[in-house]
C-alpha cells in the first residue's frame, strides 16, 4: 500500500509526452494534489531540502551571479525538471520509485550552451536517493542532468542520462568526463613569478561513488577543499562555473587569498613570510589543480563578481598585478611578473 502511495503521488505530473523537451506551459495542473495524497504518509524531509512535492526534494547547490530577470528562477527551472522527469517514466514505469527511495534535484552550475543559441542555461542533477541518507548520501545515485534555459525558451531538456546505470544498490559510477586520469591531483606551485620555480604534487583518490559529486563544478569545490586539507590554507570558493574550454572561480572573501594568513598557523612545508608570495601561490596553485584534472586551458578569477582585490595592493603593483579584473585571464605568476615593467 505505502508503494501504490508512493506511486501515485509521483506519477500526478507524468503524461503521454515522449518528448525530451518540457516548456512552463505543458506543466500539470496536478503538482499539488487537491484530493489530498500528500498527507497520506508522514513525510520525512531531509535537512535542508525544498520540497517540490512529497518525494521529490530540491537543493540550490549554485549560486546565480546576477539577476535571472524576466526568466525563470532556479526554483521554477526545478519544477520544470521535475515535469521533464515525469514524462521520462522514471516515477511510474518498472514499479517506479522504491517506497523507501526519493528524489534529490539539486541545481549544480550556470553553463552556456550551443543548443541554448549560447544562453547560459541552470544544469541540474536529478538522483534517486533515501530521505534519511540526505544529499549525496548512502544509495544516492545520480540517473539524469539535465538543462534549463531559463532566460530564452524557457525549456527543460535532458543535458547527460545516466537511467541505463541506474541500480538499487547505491550510485553508478558517474564520475564527470571532463576528468582526466586515475586520480585526482593537486598541484603546490611555488613558481612566486618565477618561470621554471618548484611545484610539489600529491595524487589523491577519487571519491566514494556514494560521495561522488555529480558535476564538474562540485568536483572542483572537492579539489579546493582537498588543496585546504593538504596546505593548511583557505581555498574556500563562493561558485565555480565551466564553460567549453574555460572555468570561472569566485574566491570567497573569507579565503587565505583575500583575508590573508592571519593568525593561521602554517605548515612547515607550506610557510610563506610574505603576502606577495602566499598570493601567487594561492592561486597559481588552484589553477594549475583546475588545468591537471580538468584540461581547462582559461582560468578567470573573482570575488563575489567583483576584480580580486589583495590586502596588499602596492606590492602586488610592483609584481604587475595591482587587482585581476574579472575579463582578464589569469595567466600564472610568472607571466604577470614578466609583463611588470609594461604595466
Amino acid at each position: 500500500m505505502l508503494t501504490l502511495i508512493l506511486i501515485f503521488s509521483l506519477s500526478a505530473c507524468a503524461d503521454n509526452s515522449t518528448e525530451p523537451s518540457i516548456t512552463p506551459d505543458s506543466q500539470s495542473s496536478s503538482q499539488t494534489p487537491e484530493d489530498g495524497k500528500g498527507d497520506l504518509i508522514d513525510e520525512v524531509v531531509p535537512d535542508g531540502a525544498d520540497v517540490l512535492r512529497q518525494g521529490v526534494y530540491y537543493y540550490e547547490l549554485a549560486e546565480m551571479s546576477g539577476d535571472y530577470g524576466d526568466g525563470l528562477s532556479p526554483r521554477d527551472g526545478a519544477l520544470l525538471v521535475d515535469n521533464l522527469i515525469a514524462d521520462t517514466g522514471l516515477y511510474v514505469d518498472n514499479g517506479g520509485i522504491p517506497a523507501d527511495r526519493c528524489v534529490y534535484i539539486s541545481l549544480d552550475e550556470l553553463t552556456v550552451l550551443d543548443s541554448a543559441m549560447m544562453r547560459e542555461c541552470y544544469i541540474y542533477s536529478v538522483a534517486i536517493g533515501t530521505p534519511e541518507g540526505g544529499l549525496m548520501g548512502d544509495n544516492y545515485q545520480v540517473v539524469y542532468r539535465v538543462s534549463v534555459d531559463y532566460s530564452g525558451e524557457k525549456t527543460a531538456s535532458i543535458y547527460e542520462d545516466f537511467s541505463s546505470e541506474y541500480t538499487e544498490d547505491g550510485r553508478g559510477d558517474i564520475i564527470p568526463d571532463s576528468l582526466e586520469g586515475d586520480a585526482l591531483t593537486l598541484m603546490g606551485n611555488f613558481s612566486n613569478g618565477m618561470a621554471d620555480g618548484q611545484t610539489k604534487i600529491k595524487e589523491v583518490a577519487f571519491p566514494p561513488q556514494n560521495e561522488m559529486p555529480s558535476s564538474n563544478a562540485l568536483m572542483a569545490f572537492h579539489l579546493a577543499d582537498e588543496l585546504s586539507d593538504w596546505t593548511g590554507l583557505d581555498f574556500t570558493l563562493n561558485d565555480v562555473r565551466f564553460d567549453e574550454d574555460s572555468v570561472t572561480v569566485d574566491w570567497a572573501k573569507s579565503s587565505t587569498l583575500l583575508k590573508g594568513i592571519g593568525n593561521k598557523r602554517q605548515k612547515d612545508e607550506f610557510h610563506f613570510f610574505d603576502a606577495v608570495s602566499l598570493n601567487w601561490f594561492m592561486m597559481d596553485s588552484l589553477a594549475d589543480t583546475l588545468r591537471q584534472n580538468f584540461g581547462v586551458m582559461t582560468i578567470y578569477y573573482n570575488t563575489e563578481g567583483q576584480p580580486i582585490t589583495f590586502t596588499n595592493p602596492e606590492d602586488m603593483a610592483a609584481q604587475g598585478l595591482p587587482e585581476l579584473p574579472t575579463d582578464q585571464p589569469y595567466e600564472g605568476s610568472a607571466f604577470f611578473v614578466a609583463h611588470s615593467n609594461n604595466r
